[in-house]
């Protein structure tokens, strides 16, 4: 059965998630999380996967096939999209390590 999270999160219901998110429904635990990142990339729900990672999704979670939110995005052609807010993600990240380990 599936949370509220990601059932929310399958809609593409950014107002709800929100409510979701913040903690009025249902307890979800980080796998939940994960999936409806993975929910909302695939179906291109920019604002969803944008609350989704402020809230501290995992860019980098997988499905049981191995796919990432931005591997089902682009394979969903939601390039331009998810896409690029996954890459922005993606590189500030990069970022933010390699900063970390120059000090």
């Amino acid at each position: 059965m599936c949370s509220t999270l990601v059932t929310i999160s399958s809609k593409g219901d950014l107002p709800m998630l929100e409510r979701v998110l913040a903690g009025e429904f249902d307890q979800y635990s980080e796998d939940d999380v994960s999936e409806a990142l993975l929910r909302s990339a695939c179906h291109g729900y920019v604002d969803c996967v944008m609350a989704l990672l402020a809230h501290g999704a995992d860019a980098d979670c997988e499905d049981v096939d191995g796919d990432t939110p931005l591997m089902l995005a682009a394979s969903n052609n939601h390039v331009g999209s998810s896409v690029s807010c996954l890459l922005g993600v993606l590189y500030c990240s990069l970022v933010i390590v390699s900063l970390r380990s120059e000090l």
